[in-house]
């Protein structure tokens, strides 16, 4: 019984420390209003998202964007590259999401080792 104390004590050190202590209180006490609240946020941040990028041509700045990145990582073969806006507190996070080619590290990684 001990042991289970001292694991989940750990486990909310953890989340603490890593800022996802509110996610971990939450998860355990959802409440419809808080899933409405939650589902309300996405919905909105949606909106803002497509509000920031309205006359912006999507197809030009990822390829422009993907030109950038392939110069410093090398990108996977036919990989799926996903442009969003979310909004975080704040802020409007712009993001973008490119499946790199993870042999190409490894062997980047093992050939800087000295």
């Amino acid at each position: 019984m001990a042991a289970r104390a001292g694991s989940a004590s750990a486990r909310k050190w953890l989340a603490s420390l890593f800022g996802e202590a509110e996610t971990v209180a939450a998860a355990a006490t959802k409440t419809p209003k808080s899933v409405a609240k939650e589902r309300l946020q996405i919905i909105l941040a949606h909106q803002r998202g497509s509000q920031v990028l309205a006359g912006v041509d999507l197809h030009a700045l990822q390829q422009e964007l993907l030109a950038c990145v392939q110069r410093h990582i090398q990108v996977a073969n036919g990989a799926n590259i996903n442009i969003a806006v979310k909004s975080e507190g704040q802020l409007d996070i712009f993001e973008m999401q490119v499946p790199v080619d993870g042999s190409t590290l490894a062997a980047r990684s093992r050939s800087a080792a000295p």
